[in-house]
């Protein structure tokens, strides 16, 4: 039980030290379109969900293979953190600029780094529970219409605040 409990907590630091330099990939790599698929292309709220989604998927399926016969609804529970974790950035952000009006760089990232604490808090309580397979199978459908919705919105978005970029201050 100390293994996995370890290993979460080494994927939490790792995705927000991943997320972290994926804030910087798409410049770094030229504005390459295929790193734009996993990293933000601009500053809009959607494109900063990509900072936990893409790292969280990746330390998903490493743990999903490292537990998967140990705790066969670990994939069900990674997914269920690591959508939360997604999904509270826009929650949190909209939350917070709502009652202030205006946005603060450092409540920003620090959104980011409560998102995947989120995000792992649920996977390191929730590791060994037992989920029926029908709301198991919703949950990684939700993780495949993510993705796909992450690579269509990223160079076509739809005219909705989410995906703005917002003027620079």
């Amino acid at each position: 039980m100390k293994n996995i409990r370890r290993s979460i907590i080494v994927c939490a630091v790792l995705v927000m030290v991943t997320g972290t330099l994926m804030h910087f990939a798409y410049d770094f790599f030229g504005n390459s379109r295929l790193i734009g698929m996993i990293a933000p292309v601009n500053e809009s709220t959607w494109e900063h969900m990509k900072l936990i989604f893409f790292p969280g998927l990746i330390a998903q399926i490493l743990l999903y293979y490292m537990y998967k016969s140990t705790y066969p609804h670990i994939s069900y529970i990674l997914s269920l953190g690591t959508l939360a974790g997604t999904l509270s950035i826009p929650v949190m952000f909209y939350t917070y600029k709502g009652v202030l009006g205006y946005g603060v760089q450092w409540i920003d990232i620090t959104i980011f780094f409560i998102a995947v604490i989120l995000c792992y808090l649920i996977i390191f309580r929730k590791y060994s529970c037992h989920m029926p397979d029908w709301i198991g199978y919703i949950l990684l459908f939700l993780m495949f219409a993510m993705i796909l919705m992450f690579f269509i919105f990223t160079y076509n978005p739809p005219e909705l605040g989410i995906f703005a970029d917002p003027p620079a201050q």
